[in-house]
Order: structure tokens, then C-alpha cells, then sequence
């Protein structure tokens, strides 16, 4: 499953990625890198690239001893279609997985913002152990990106750091669509973004010959349901603001036996009322 989205968006967007003789970047900025202990600060994560890249794989360590993990914002985000957004799969350990509808060239490419809080006096770092970055060449080509870790001080003298909370007045960007895997099994892919905010919530909900399915987190890719007519994504920014998209699944034979198998369950129920109502005139 790891790799579905890159061969996925890998097929969607093709361009002539070939790599120079110098690697991807990828780099870590906080607010501030002195800051008292119980601080909140943003550290944010770039690259930056000489040739088209659409897809990553990243991993950040930290120290728990000196710093927590308290979330993240994908607010003004290079990644539209989201694996896995940064979330602490194990202990001092950030993962984040993603890809581009449009593939990214250039330099200070933003990918997401972590948000830690400061615990003690003391010099600590947040470094990257993975940093795969997949070339928008059509194969996914893997390439490994330098980057070097960040060091923060933490000190009682420092300023007491807080992250403000953004103004949003604009619903996220929002696109769908549903693509036959590799596999043979089809999935729906959103395009989610939002500028300002950041996207917080991502639900999907499906269409069958019997009605809507309730609404439900999903990530990104989700499987089609089997029988399923058409697909609806929400998505909730920071704000609270909705912006929803469906598409409409491609027909498929088990669709038109499900739609079959009704329609006769259907019709014999008719058949029956009316025959019962015969015998009763």
C-alpha cells in the first residue's frame, strides 16, 4: 500500500525527470532555535529539488526527553494527496508520506509544519533518517535527498514561544477522482489543500444501489467499495470551513449484478401484492 499513491500520481503526471549531479535538498526551519522551556513552536519542512519530483517518504527523529510532538498543519502545502500525514509512528519518530497532482521543481518547496513543545534547558536536534523523494518520471524512481539536522536551545532566559492560531475565511481546494490500481481494485484519490489553515479532516462516504454509506475518515488513496456508484470527499480546514467533491464510479459488471439482483427482488415483490390483491377481489 505504501507505494500505491506514487505509481498512482507516477501515471498521472509524467514529465522528463532526469537528476543532475546534485541531490534534492531537504531542510528544517523553526521560528525561533532559542526559546524557553513549555514553549510551542512551528519547525517546517523544504525542499528543494533540480529536477520534477511528485511523491516522498519521510522520517524524523527527535529527543521525547526534550521535546514533544503536539501535531502538524499542511497549511500553503507542496503535498495534495496525502498517505500519511505527520503523525508520531513510534516514540521521538515523525512519518509522513505524500505526493503532488502538479510535480515540484525548484527551491523552498514547503511540505508541512510540525509543532513541538519545549520540555527542559538543554541543547537538543530533530534530524531526518528518511528522506526519499520519487522523481515525477513516470517509474517513481527513488532518490535519496542530503539534508542535516536542526538544533534548538532551550534555555530559561530564552522568550516563551506560542503558535498563533491562522485566520482562514477560505474553504480548502478540494478534487477527486477514481483510477483502476495495478492491482485491478479501484480507489479514490483527493486532491485536499488549504493556504491558510491547514486541512484537518478528511471524510468519504459512497452511493450503492441502496443509498449513501455515512460518512467516515478515510486516507488517501481509498478503496471503492464493491457496488458502489458514485464517491464523495469533505474536507474540513483549520477554520471549520467544508469543501466536498464526488465522482462517479466506472461501471463495472458487479455493479450491474448488484443493480440486477435488486431490480428482480423488486419486481417479485410487486408480483406478489399483486396477486395478493387479485385473490382478495
Amino acid at each position: 500500500m505504501k507505494k500505491i499513491v506514487i505509481l498512482i500520481i507516477a501515471a498521472i503526471c509524467v514529465s522528463s525527470a532526469v537528476f543532475a549531479a546534485q541531490p534534492p535538498s531537504v531542510f528544517l526551519k523553526a521560528n525561533s532555535s532559542v526559546l524557553a522551556p513549555g514553549s510551542e513552536f512551528e519547525v517546517k519542512i523544504f525542499i528543494s529539488s533540480p529536477s520534477p519530483v511528485n511523491a516522498l517518504d519521510f522520517e524524523l527523529v527527535y529527543d521525547t526527553s526534550a521535546l514533544r510532538f503536539s501535531g502538524s498543519s499542511d497549511a500553503g502545502s507542496l503535498i495534495d494527496v496525502w498517505q500519511t500525514k505527520p503523525e508520531e509512528t513510534l516514540s521521538g519518530v515523525v512519518s509522513l508520506r505524500g505526493g503532488m497532482v502538479e510535480p515540484f521543481k525548484g527551491d523552498n518547496g514547503l511540505i508541512a509544519i510540525l509543532h513541538f513543545r519545549a520540555n527542559r534547558e538543554g541543547v537538543t536536534e530533530i534530524s531526518a533518517r528518511k528522506t526519499l523523494i520519487f522523481a515525477a518520471d513516470g517509474n517513481g524512481t527513488e532518490v535519496l535527498a542530503v539534508s542535516s539536522p536542526l538544533k534548538i536551545q532551550i534555555q530559561a532566559s530564552a522568550p516563551k514561544e506560542t503558535i498563533e492560531e491562522p485566520k482562514d475565511i477560505t474553504p480548502p481546494e478540494l478534487k477527486t477522482i477514481i483510477t483502476k490500481a495495478p492491482s485491478g481494485e479501484y480507489l479514490l484519490i483527493f486532491s485536499a489543500r488549504d493556504k491558510e489553515s491547514g486541512v484537518s479532516k478528511t471524510e468519504a462516504r459512497f452511493r450503492n444501489p441502496l443509498g449513501w454509506t455515512e460518512w467516515t475518515e478515510v486516507k488517501n488513496p481509498a478503496r471503492l467499495p464493491e457496488g458502489a456508484l458514485e464517491a464523495e470527499v469533505r474536507v474540513t480546514n483549520g477554520a471549520g470551513l467544508i469543501s466536498t467533491a464526488s465522482s462517479n464510479a466506472p461501471q463495472n459488471g458487479s455493479v450491474f449484478v448488484v443493480l440486477l439482483v435488486i431490480s428482480s427482488i423488486i419486481i417479485i415483490f410487486v408480483l406478489i401484492l399483486l396477486y395478493n390483491r387479485r385473490r382478495k377481489l
